[in-house]
């Protein structure tokens, strides 16, 4: 929730907050299955500072989405929590760990994503520039993209 506001500020964009449960597909804990999912959480105590739910499969990990408290921000939880992940995974020989994407502006520092970038960046991570998409199944809104389209052709012309 926290992080969700946050991104409303800053973006002025927001997303669904979902009530956390945890999701964990690891059974036992000696037992980790090739793939999955699992909530990663960070607390002081009783108190949650940062969680992130991850994906994982064919020696891949990917960073689903996540977030901070404002106390768990300020101590930068968000670091200590990844870097507990990587090196989760990596015990269990998963050698690939994705944090997902910025837009190709946010390398500039007026940017809204720029922060994020920095903390994506900080991990050592490559950047990888590639094309993204996004596919919608509702055939309605896939033919309204492509009145959109068509007219925007036509008024180039």
């Amino acid at each position: 929730g926290f992080a969700a506001e946050r991104r409303s500020r800053r973006l002025h964009d927001t997303f669904g907050v979902v009530e956390a449960t945890q999701i964990d597909s690891a059974g036992a804990a000696d037992a980790w299955p090739p793939w999955g999912a699992r909530v990663f959480t960070v607390r002081d105590g009783d108190e949650g500072l940062a969680a992130a739910l991850v994906g994982w499969g064919a020696g891949r990990a990917f960073y689903v989405s996540g977030g901070s408290t404002p106390d768990g921000y300020n101590k930068s939880a968000a670091f200590w929590l990844h870097w507990r992940i990587m090196a989760h995974m990596r015990a269990q020989g998963v050698g690939f760990y994705n944090l997902g994407g910025v837009p190709g502006a946010a390398a500039q520092p007026t940017h809204a994503q720029h922060g994020l970038r920095r903390f994506k960046l900080g991990f050592g991570a490559d950047e990888t520039p590639c094309r993204g998409t996004a596919l919608s199944l509702d055939r309605r809104h896939r033919r309204l993209h492509g009145a959109v389209s068509a007219a925007r052709r036509l008024l180039k012309q």
